[in-house]
């Protein structure tokens, strides 16, 4: 096989294997769209940095004296418009941003609120951040 014929056949074949694990992986991997948040700001494509909470009402009796944080990184493609996809692909990804986490870091052991930061840059590197507040 010629050069260009080999490159061809592995481009193919690349775009194939993605786009069949998209379907292979539907109910296995949580879609990040039907994820429901009290706020979903809308991601800017160069450039996002923004802040939401993650319940629909803080607490009566406030957020508590301790604030934990955990984030977690991710490298991928650019967003893309299609359902699901809003906030791209991640191709790697590491940490943990679970409020869990977020509330060992703090030293809190009763969560009474959390927010969530998300920073993304030229649409390549995104990091969440989860910071819980409690006691």
């Amino acid at each position: 096989m010629r050069a260009s014929n080999i490159t061809a056949f592995l481009a193919v074949a690349l775009v194939g294997l993605l786009m069949s694990g998209c379907t292979v992986l539907r109910g296995v991997v949580p879609d990040v769209a039907s994820y429901k948040t009290a706020v979903k700001p809308p991601a800017g494509f160069l450039y996002t940095n923004l802040k939401a909470p993650q319940s629909v009402r803080p607490p009566a009796d406030g957020f508590g004296s301790k604030t934990g944080r955990a984030t977690s990184h991710q490298i991928g493609l650019p967003p893309l418009p299609f359902p699901g996809l809003w906030q791209g692909v991640d191709l790697i990804a590491w940490g943990d941003a679970s409020k869990e986490t977020a509330a060992r870091n703090g030293g809190i052991s009763q969560v009474k609120h959390s927010d969530y930061k998300f920073k993304m840059y030229l649409g390549f590197y995104r990091r969440y951040t989860t910071q819980a507040y409690g006691d």
